[in-house]
């Protein structure tokens, strides 16, 4: 908790000060400060502030009870002000934000926040003015000062760096074993670090990377970037994961996950790739360019569907990856104990599967429960389908008389229940689908073909499960309507009303390698089409906490009250 404190206190204020500096148009340049980015971060986060430029209006956060109330953790007034524009303290206005985490997970971590430098004189004149309790020490390369007690900042003419200071303590777990990222930001760790952090060669930095600067390129309003190749290093050299025996460091070579996510009219969209070595990532183009089958989407009986995930997965590249982590046997082993194997698997099925949430509602009205938690098997009711296509109907026949055998499924005329579920869920195949559904008609209408769910799904959504090897749909709308209310007020009804109003459904499609990527982009839709999302969610967010503010003072006043009576 005391390491959350600290990151509301100083990072969330900086973040104020990043979303600040929105004034020229984006040039998608990587910035100069970037350099000093270690290339073993694990994490990076970026505020591109020339493309939030385009889409929010300073002026109108800044005058917010949102930004105000980030100003309460500043206690310095000059800092208050600093947040609304950081030229005026030296630091570069037109910047890009940079926060990077580094170090063992189970050691002493290291946690920055990076921002340009534009005059040093101005940034130390500020220190000394602000901070007269602190002293700025002078290095070779680097000057810092301690401010606070709880922030430690170092710079040069390029960068300012800042480091939210822990506790110098190693926290352990039950087992004495060290917690994660203990000793978290120690000032004696945050010292020793930056002897080396300002002569980072470039060949050391973060911008040595493709794939980071591609990402950086692109130009995204925010962005993350997780490096598991160190994060695969960090877990080999720890000798906690006995399956790290079978995986060679080479197949984690250059691996990152790279995510962009921009706020737009009406929606924020996102786009992830997964970035694979070289020889995973042809194992897994050799298998990933066929389409999912869309109808096995348009065959579910209904026309409520609140979720879908559909993927044309081949079992034959699983066989692959196995083969190259060495498990193959292994896994042949396991399932040859249950009468099969990988290839009876393979020969079996096509790859196509779709999983479908529908029809759900609550057992109860909403009115009559209590509380804002849900539990899916106790206060709502739905269905569900399960499907694939079949491309040996042999093979299938085989494997579901394994199942049989082994008293996993019980076989009733050409259907199939599981032998510890309810009678209504069924199992049924004819030669190109098996499907399972929580309801035997539902099976039955799957395969007659008769339904079209596909009509009754948005029509950016269902293109989108036409055209791409994994899609996932969820109707947030729907989902969230469940939600009881727990309102007492007119206000608080209001707000919940606009709270369950404010989305409208999230999609991802994709699944293709690009770039050596597993390629996948996904947007969120608001109902509002007309204004930025993020500033949608900002509103709501006031609104949430004008009403929350309003709430404990009327219980302070009934305390009070009840106090003099």
């Amino acid at each position: 908790m005391g390491k959350l404190k600290l990151m509301n206190r100083f990072l969330l204020p900086l973040l104020i000060m990043a979303c600040g500096i929105i004034v020229l148009p984006s040039c998608n340049k990587i910035p100069e400060h970037a350099r000093y980015i270690p290339k073993n971060a694990l994490v990076v986060g970026t505020v591109d502030i020339n493309s939030l430029s385009k889409k929010l209006i300073w002026n109108a956060i800044i005058g917010s009870d949102l930004f105000k109330e980030m100003q309460k953790e500043m206690k310095n007034e000059e800092s208050k002000e600093a947040m609304k524009d950081v030229s005026n303290i030296g630091l570069n206005q037109l910047s890009t934000v940079y926060f990077f985490y580094t170090g063992d997970m189970k050691q002493d971590g290291k946690a920055c926040v990076l921002i340009a430098m534009k005059d040093q004189d101005k940034f130390e004149k500020f220190i000394q003015k602000t901070y007269p309790q602190s002293t700025i020490e002078k290095y070779p390369e680097y000057k810092s000062a301690l401010i606070e007690s709880s922030m430690y900042a170092a710079w040069n003419k390029d960068v300012a760096m800042f480091f939210p200071l822990g506790s110098g303590s190693i926290p352990t777990d039950s087992l004495g074993e060290p917690s994660m990222a203990s000793a978290f930001n120690s000032l004696a760790s945050v010292k020793q670090y930056l002897i080396e952090a300002f002569k980072l060669s470039k060949e050391n930095s973060i911008i040595s990377l493709k794939h980071f600067t591609d990402l950086q390129k692109s130009g995204h309003d925010i962005s993350i970037w997780a490096n598991y190749e160190e994060l695969y290093k960090l877990s080999a050299g720890s000798g906690d994961n006995p399956a790290m025996a079978f995986v060679k460091q080479d197949y984690f070579k250059e691996a990152a996950l790279a995510t962009g996510i921009d706020f737009e009219k009406g929606r924020s969209a996102v786009v992830m790739d997964y970035y694979l070595s070289k020889e995973l990532a042809e194992i897994y183009g050799k298998y990933s360019n066929d389409n999912v089958n869309a109808d096995l989407i348009d065959r579910i009986d209904s026309k409520d569907v609140a979720m879908v995930m559909a993927y044309n997965l081949k079992v034959q590249m699983i066989q692959d990856f196995l083969k190259k982590f060495s498990l193959d046997g292994l896994v042949n082993l396991g399932l040859m104990s249950m009468g099969t194997g990988m290839e009876n698997i393979a020969s079996a099925v096509k790859g196509d599967m779709v999983f479908a949430i529908t029809d759900i509602k609550p057992k109860t009205p909403a009115d009559s429960v209590t509380g804002m938690g849900i539990d899916l098997s106790q206060d709502l009711d739905m269905n569900y389908t399960f499907a694939m296509s079949i491309n040996d109907e042999q093979e299938i026949d085989k494997l579901l008389g394994k199942a049989v055998k082994n008293g996993v499924l019980v076989k009733n005329g050409n259907q199939y229940v599981m032998a510890d579920a309810d009678n209504q869920a069924a199992l049924i195949k004819n030669k190109e689908v098996l499907v399972f559904a929580s309801q035997k008609t539902m099976a039955e209408n799957y395969l007659s073909g008769k339904s079209h769910a596909g009509s009754t799904l948005p029509k950016e959504a269902w293109e989108q499960m036409r055209s791409n090897p994994f899609v996932f749909y969820l109707d947030i709308r729907k989902i969230i309507q469940l939600v009881p209310d727990p309102s007492t007020t007119p206000e608080e009804k209001q707000l919940m009303t606009e709270v369950k109003n404010l989305m409208t459904y999230a999609e991802m499609h994709g699944g293709k390698l690009k770039n050596q990527a597993n390629h996948l982009e996904g947007n969120l839709y608001f109902t509002n089409q007309e204004e930025n999302s993020l500033i949608q969610i900002i509103d709501l967010g006031m609104k949430m906490k004008k009403i929350s503010e309003h709430k404990a003072s009327q219980t302070t006043v009934q305390v009070d009250t009840a106090a003099v009576l």
